[in-house]
């Protein structure tokens, strides 16, 4: 299991704009205040806060997909 805001990277796909650091995902209680990252006119960008690297992507490859899944069904059994 991945602890929250250990990603240094982050797919992201154009219907996911706006896109902010840090991601719904992250735990708030160590995270940065949040920021928009700027992927409308460049396809990649940095987060000034915590260097996470965010890249404008086609379709997210299968290891993106699957860290994505994983943090939603983590998400919904808290919910349960």
């Amino acid at each position: 299991m991945q602890q929250p805001n250990a990603q240094t990277f982050v797919e992201v796909t154009r219907d996911e704009l706006p896109i902010h650091c840090p991601t719904p995902d992250s735990s708030l209680w160590n995270s940065h205040p949040r920021v928009y990252i700027p992927l409308e006119d460049s396809p990649e960008a940095t987060c000034a806060y915590c260097g996470t690297l965010y890249r404008l992507v086609s379709e997210k490859s299968d290891k993106s997909a699957a860290a994505a899944a994983d943090a939603g069904d983590a998400q919904s059994a808290g919910n349960a």
